[in-house]
């Protein structure tokens, strides 16, 4: 307790800030990408603050706060930014206070601006199904590329759950998550049958002879990469017509047709791993209004494309 009422700010290095924004980042277990936009968003702080001559973080004012905010926008940052930049800092108040380092929290009334996001794309099942109809089931490259976006698809799981998934996490059945958000998650009958011939035929082959334990494999047997996946999606999608597709765009896919088909948020925040609803809505571009009238009729295409 008495660590955080000495000087936290030396100059441009806010050290004791530094010592505490690294036992929230691990408190927090987020994933590698946003740990380090956090990790930037508390330094910019740190040094505003300093330049302010604020050297307790008792002293630390709302007022401060503001002041930091109305300089992220003179610097003209990108409205995105903006908000992953406040909405870190108000988090990390917020465990502060929670640890009990800070008696009063000078970012509880503190607001994080919200840019207008579009809506992104959603590609429909009647899309997926082009997709997937664009590779050479004959080859061993098209089947397994056919289970690779089945996959992707059915689960809704990152590329790099994806790509990290080893040969005892996958059945026909379902394929088993590690990492920061272990889950088991099962897959529908394209994605079962094109998993299957992937096992039995293809897998083999590109093995080669070769001792892998990672599923997914190149055509010289050694482990996909994310870049050769992000290739393989849109090599497909470019085939097929579709213009700009990604695997988060299978992703979303997933998620936004099995809520339009009635799945409860609870269920899609437990399939896709987000850490609460409201990430989760702010991924998959819901409003409030929307999340009681659910579109049934796209139930049918989905179910449609499993068959």
């Amino acid at each position: 307790m008495e660590k955080t009422s000495h000087h936290i700010l030396t100059g441009n290095t806010p050290v004791v800030i530094q010592e505490l924004r690294e036992q929230y980042l691990q408190a927090q277990g987020a994933s590698p990408n946003t740990a380090t936009l956090r990790r930037k968003a508390i330094a910019h702080l740190g040094r505003f603050l300093s330049s302010q001559g604020r050297s307790r973080l008792a002293d630390i004012t709302p007022a401060d706060l503001e002041g930091w905010r109305a300089d992220l926008r003179q610097r003209r940052l990108a409205p995105t930014s903006l908000e992953v930049y406040c909405r870190s800092v108000r988090q990390f108040f917020t465990w502060l206070e929670q640890e009990q380092r800070l008696f009063v929290n000078p970012a509880a009334g503190f607001l994080v601006p919200r840019p207008r996001r579009p809506r992104l794309p959603v590609l429909s099942p009647a899309q997926l199904q082009l997709l997937l109809s664009q590779m050479n089931p004959a080859s061993l490259i098209g089947m397994r590329d056919r289970a690779l976006l089945a996959t992707l698809y059915a689960t809704g799981v990152t590329a790099g759950e994806l790509l990290s998934l080893q040969m005892q996490d996958a059945s026909p059945e379902a394929i088993r998550v590690r990492g920061r958000k272990p889950r088991t998650l099962p897959l529908d009958v394209t994605a079962a049958d094109a998993v299957t011939r992937y096992l039995n035929e293809a897998r083999p082959g590109l093995l080669g002879g070769k001792q892998r334990t990672f599923l997914w494999l190149t055509q010289e047997g050694e482990p996909l990469t994310q870049g050769a996946l992000h290739q393989v999606v849109r090599r497909h999608a470019k085939a097929a017509g579709l213009g700009c597709v990604s695997s988060a765009s299978l992703r979303r896919a997933c998620g936004v047709h099995r809520w339009q088909a009635g799945a409860h948020l609870l269920e899609l925040q437990l399939l896709l791993g987000h850490a609460s609803l409201k990430t989760l809505c702010q991924y998959l571009r819901v409003t409030t209004a929307e999340l009681f009238t659910p579109h049934k009729e796209t139930h049918h295409e989905s179910a449609a494309l499993a068959r």
